[in-house]
């Protein structure tokens, strides 16, 4: 005898996160799908042709050979192109799904080649979200299969196989653009570096060497992708010829060029979203560089940094840097999506280097070293030196550069309060540095700021309703909060450091005992 179906009406919502951080700033792009209604009153639901895209009949014949099974299922429209290489899919359905481990497996996402890739899998009774571990392909068909024996909380199945499938195309961003013509001093500097020659005639622009090194100058701090030029044993001569030195063999530059090109293609594919605004964009790239870069402190104690540690191969592809490496490497990215960026010295005594930032046709400053927290703590962002004015970098900072833009406007500053966040539904929850770090709330433009609690959080992750942070006015002892500020409770007797959250999976340390644990949401 068939099987009657029973009633379920799904609802796919396609939502856009922001990955590479733990933070978001952009909100959610929703598309719907075709709802479909599965009946048990005698009406079968009819099982929808298999058919074969033109363009993309191999591909989906490659998946029909290694997963013919679930291909008579239900499917979702067209095949989707996405441009998000860490896509989040968001599955809601009108009744209770059975909140178990099993469940879980039960929602994939699958290559061409019908392999699951890894994924990370958040469920709660109404809804499921699935992301790719590692970013997707380019070009590949995937797969979102959710399975016929996902139940609900009565232990009700859902019959029958439901799949969407697309294929991941970035989109590329505008990028700062090349000089490809001498035209000045400038150009013909600029030029000679990248094509790795080794004497550069500038004498029919200048023969004065002051005016030359001041001119190279200014070439090396806006293009960091010539991270190979050596002052030691560079020297300009009155015919107006430069003798260049490079750091490494033209075949190894080549190499390192390569790798860099490649890391930089990599981070604009998890950071940049379409549509986002250049504040966003700015963002995304200050959070991504704070994210994967440790300040080279072991070194810095030490007297001994490396060349690399003040270039952006070694920011990149070392994932470390002191001062100059993290402004150079904003500089870089930032020309890759055509935002005008500045790097901007301290005073000798200060000895550090920063960005200023346009956005927006307005300046402001922008500091990641001082974003980034010493000794590297995983996930943890700061934003009290992102896009302030000059008058609140004084308070810190000190410069004597008279020719730089003024950074007045105090637009971003309500960034600045942040000692440590998460962005949930449309809020930031953060620990208020303005206020001896106690949790506060507040809408992603500043609007809305109330403070929840005057427990002090030093570190905090936000799970569903829960805000779950290391309680400074308690031992440090991890606690858990609703997200209205009610409903306190205490987790853990020990001072608690590290603290993250990976899908539904909270990790924390004791910091005493050195002793780390991990706890299920």
């Amino acid at each position: 005898m068939k099987r009657f179906l029973q009633v379920w009406i799904i609802m796919l919502l396609i939502v856009l996160f922001s990955l590479s951080t733990k933070v978001q700033a952009v909100g959610p792009n929703v598309e719907k799908y075709p709802i479909v209604k599965l009946h048990e009153t005698g009406e079968r639901l009819e099982t929808q042709p298999f058919y074969l895209v033109e363009e993309d009949s191999e591909k989906i014949e490659r998946i029909s050979q290694a997963t013919s099974d679930w291909l008579t299922g239900n499917k979702w429209g067209e095949i989707r192109t996405i441009t998000d290489p860490y896509k989040e899919w968001s599955i809601h359905f009108n009744q209770s799904v059975n909140v178990t481990e099993e469940n879980t497996y039960r929602v994939k996402i699958l290559d061409e080649s019908g392999e699951e890739i890894l994924p990370i899998v958040s469920l709660n009774k109404d809804r499921i979200k699935i992301k790719p571990g590692t970013q997707y392909e380019p070009g590949v068909l995937y797969t979102l299969l959710i399975q016929s024996e996902l139940d609900n909380h009565r232990g009700i199945q859902l019959g029958k196989n439901v799949y969407l499938q697309f294929i991941y195309n970035p989109s590329p961003a505008p990028s700062k653009p090349e000089i490809t013509e001498v035209t000045d001093l400038y150009s013909a500097i600029y030029n000679g570096l990248k094509n790795l020659d080794d004497t550069i005639d500038v004498s029919d622009y200048s023969k004065d060497s002051k005016k030359v090194f001041a001119m190279l100058e200014k070439v090396l701090y806006a293009h960091p992708d010539i991270f190979y030029f050596s002052y030691a044993g560079s020297s300009f001569y009155s015919n107006g010829h430069l003798e260049v030195k490079y750091t490494h063999s033209k075949p190894v530059i080549q190499q390192m060029s390569s790798a860099l090109k490649s890391k930089t293609e990599e981070i604009l594919a998890r950071s940049i979203r379409p549509g986002m605004t250049e504040y966003e964009k700015v963002k995304a790239l200050h959070n991504d560089l704070v994210l994967h870069t440790a300040y080279d402190y072991e070194n810095f104690k030490m007297n001994r940094i490396p060349a690399e540690s003040y270039t952006i191969y070694g920011t990149l592809i070392k994932n470390t840097a002191v001062c100059q490496g993290y402004a150079l490497t904003m500089i870089h990215l930032l020309n890759q999506i055509g935002i005008e960026s500045i790097y901007v010295r301290g005073t000798p005594a200060m000895n550090h280097a920063w960005n200023k930032v346009k956005i927006d046709g307005e300046w402001y400053n922008l500091d990641a070293t001082w974003d980034d927290p010493v000794p590297d703590r995983k996930g943890k962002i700061g934003y009290g030196y992102f896009l302030v004015t000059d008058q609140q970098l004084a308070k810190t900072h000190s410069w004597k550069n008279t020719d730089l833009p003024t950074a007045r406007n105090p637009k971003y500053e309500h960034m600045s309060r942040i000692w440590t966040f998460e962005e949930a539904d449309g809020w930031i929850y953060y620990a208020n540095n303005r206020d001896d770090i106690r949790l506060y709330k507040m809408r992603p433009d500043g609007t809305g700021n109330q403070k929840l609690s005057n427990n002090r959080a030093n570190e905090l992750t936000v799970y569903e309703s829960w805000i779950f942070f290391s309680n400074y006015s308690n031992g440090g002892y991890l606690f858990k909060m609703r997200i209205d500020g009610s409903s306190s409770v205490k987790i853990t007797d020990f001072l608690t450091s590290e603290l993250h959250r990976e899908g539904n999976i909270l990790y924390f340390k004791d910091q005493k005992s050195g002793q780390r644990y991990r706890m299920e949401l």
